[in-house]
């Protein structure tokens, strides 16, 4: 009998913060078409964690980030993903919307808590990492050896 290989993806998320907002997108199509997320995706093959957060970061948003720090990390066994949640510095860019991602758009703590008990939210993860960074729970990137 052959072994079976448990293979798992690797998501990034970056933490867009300004003035007591962070940035959502909403999804454009799919099976979670309406769902807010933080910008994110998976990495690619061959690609670095700090260099896929960036990338993903940038097409979702249109901001050019640079990760500070980790702030959650989120493991679903079930669905084979690991994400790790960055807390990010603006660096340049503007909000950018897509056909994937055609709001892009500054909410405040509590709105993104609202939008949570309304189901709004494409993962069970975005308001506990939120909540890490405003609470200071980060590891810096540079102790991390991540690039």
């Amino acid at each position: 009998m052959a072994e079976e290989t448990q293979q798992y993806l690797l998501g990034v998320a970056g933490i867009i913060h300004k003035n007591g907002r962070y940035i959502l997108v909403q999804e454009g199509d799919g099976k979670d078409k309406g769902k807010f997320n933080l910008p994110a995706g998976k990495c690619e093959l061959g690609e670095s964690i700090i260099a896929g957060l960036k990338r993903e970061v940038k097409e979702e948003s249109g901001f050019e980030v640079e990760p500070q720090s980790m702030v959650y990390v989120d493991f679903n066994k079930t669905k084979g993903w690991t994400t790790l949640v960055f807390d990010t510095k603006i660096l340049g860019g503007d909000i950018m919307v897509t056909f994937e991602h055609p709001v892009v758009e500054w909410f405040d703590f509590t709105q993104i808590k609202k939008m949570e008990e309304r189901g709004q939210l494409r993962f069970r993860w975005i308001v506990p990492a939120i909540e890490n960074y405003r609470k200071q729970r980060r590891i810096d990137v540079g102790e991390l050896g991540l690039d």
